[in-house]
Formats: C-alpha cells, structure tokens, sequence
C-alpha cells in the first residue's frame, strides 16, 4: 500500500502528533475542570434550535452577553437536567 505524501519528515510527523494529543489531553482537561462550559454550551443550542433565529451568530451575541446568562443557564440545568 502506497504511503501518503507529507510536507514533514517522519520525526516532525512524530512530534507533531504529539503535541496535538497533548494539546488534546489539556483541552480535555480544563473542559473536565469547567463543567459550566458544558452547560453554557447545551443551554445555547437547546435556546437557538427552539427560536431557530434568521441571524445565529446574533442571536448567541446576545446570549452570552446576557447579563443574567448565570441564571438562564441555572434555569435550563434545573428544568432539564444538563450536567
């Protein structure tokens, strides 16, 4: 079976590849670590499906600067039980 092309040699493919998985691993991580961003994140989608606006990139403008984003957020989680 024929390799692909690569514009890297076989150690900067290495090493490439591991900084990734460790750039994973960290995101990862943090994400683990932050549970709320999760829940943001669910709470945005679940409101721009049920409103399903002409202008999404707008409409999530306004959602995170919410000044009661906490709460909406509080609000979904209880209802719906995100975690």
């Amino acid at each position: 079976e024929q390799q692909p092309l690569s514009a890297f040699s076989e150690a900067d493919q290495k090493q490439l590849d591991a900084d990734k998985r460790k750039i994973r691993l960290e995101n990862e991580k943090y994400l683990r670590s932050h549970p709320e961003l999760a829940q943001i994140t669910s709470t945005a989608v679940d409101e721009i499906l049920r409103e399903q606006p002409a202008d999404p990139i707008s409409f999530l403008a306004r959602f995170m600067t919410d000044p009661d984003l906490k709460g909406r957020v509080t609000k979904a989680v209880n209802t719906v039980g995100i975690s």
